[in-house]
């Protein structure tokens, strides 16, 4: 098995979902209070909490816990907690295995494996309680999952050398994995990130001149972008959350449509559709019996597929400078031709089909 291919903890979670969706867990309405944190890869005091029956609980505040959650945090709480002495320990043997991951034995890629494991396990915690300040983004336990894989992507890269906490470092790499899945897989429409950078510009720039009249978001960024272009971001913007069909909307009368209902649809129905696809090819099929030139006469005059119908002259012209009277004396023989009892039997029966 390849070290770079060793994730275990999105196969669990999947597992649990399937296990536990049936179940229902009531867990108690306890708030949990806000540790602040530092934005970048600076020191920080934050660290694992163990899951004890009150921690448990004040996970999941203000709503009842979907039974796999509740599975999955009983679950992370038998892993034990480390002392900063053994995670010391472990962080300096695995980056010392890593420096050398060309040369391990397969004994040693083992413990190299199991080593990572015991790492990522003992913070899992961690990951939880990052995951929790998205919930309501995306799935709790998509959060925890993507938050999983930037963890297991912590505990390859750490560097124990540099001086940093392990858990400071690590808050860095589940954070960005939990808002890349985030602006990846919850927006209805996928931006590329440079795109999702210039809207937040724009939009920034204008907050700042709905707060101050003097100031036009043109001139905030002129150095950056042309007006054409900061309109275009501000358009592009507008696709970012688009509204769904089903929000509601409130009318002068009090009541509730969806945005759907009041959506006007020009377009033809599906069954209209279908049917005159159903048509054409018909058509197409009794057209097809004909000699090709006058069938293409016929679909040109009548303006076939949608087309507008053509005149003898410019048929004509089309058929390669043929005379008028030519092209009228082939759409002549092309109607005769159609008035053969087995094609007029065909073009009855559709004729019926349309008077239905």
């Amino acid at each position: 098995m390849k070290l770079e291919h060793y994730y275990i903890l999105p196969k669990v979670i999947k597992s649990i979902k399937r296990r536990w969706d049936k179940m229902t867990v009531e867990i108690e309405r306890e708030e949990l209070e806000e540790e602040s944190e530092d934005e970048g890869m600076e020191e920080s005091e934050e660290s694992p909490l163990p899951l004890d029956d009150s921690t448990y609980n004040s996970f999941n505040s203000l709503y009842y816990l979907d039974p796999s959650i509740a599975f999955y945090l009983q679950a992370i709480d038998k892993f034990p907690l480390l002392t900063k002495k053994e995670e010391r320990a472990l962080t300096l043997e695995i980056a010392e295995l890593q420096t050398i991951l060309s040369q391990l034995s397969e004994p040693e890629e083992e413990r190299l494996l199991q080593l990572r494991q015991k790492m990522v396990c003992a913070n899992l915690r961690l990951v939880v309680k990052i995951a929790k300040k998205y919930r309501g983004i995306m799935d709790f336990l998509d959060l925890i999952q993507e938050g999983s894989i930037g963890l297991i992507t912590a505990v390859r890269k750490f560097d124990p050398s540099k001086g940093c906490k392990f858990s400071t470092y690590a808050h860095w790499w589940i954070k960005q994995a939990i808002l890349r899945a985030i602006e990846n897989k919850a927006e209805t429409i996928r931006f590329p990130a440079h795109i999702r950078t210039e809207i937040k510009n724009v939009r920034e720039a204008r907050d700042l001149g709905e707060e101050n009249e003097e100031i036009t978001v043109f001139n905030l960024l002129k150095k950056e972008y042309s007006q054409d272009q900061v309109q275009k971001i501000l358009q592009a913007g507008k696709l970012w959350h688009p509204n769904s069909l089903d929000s509601f909307i409130s009318n002068r009368e009090g009541k509730n449509r969806t945005l759907g209902d009041i959506t006007e649809d020009s377009g033809p129905s599906p069954e209209t559709e279908a049917s005159s696809n159903d048509l054409r090819e018909k058509l197409n099929q009794i057209l097809d019996e004909l000699p090709k030139r006058e069938s293409d006469i016929l679909k040109l005059r009548f303006g076939w597929d949608n087309n507008d119908p053509q005149t003898l002259e410019q048929i004509a012209q089309m058929f390669g400078g043929i005379s008028r009277e030519r092209v009228r004396q082939l759409e002549t023989q092309a109607i005769k031709r159609l008035k053969h009892p087995a094609r007029a039997k065909k073009l009855a029966e559709l004729r019926d089909y349309l008077e239905e």
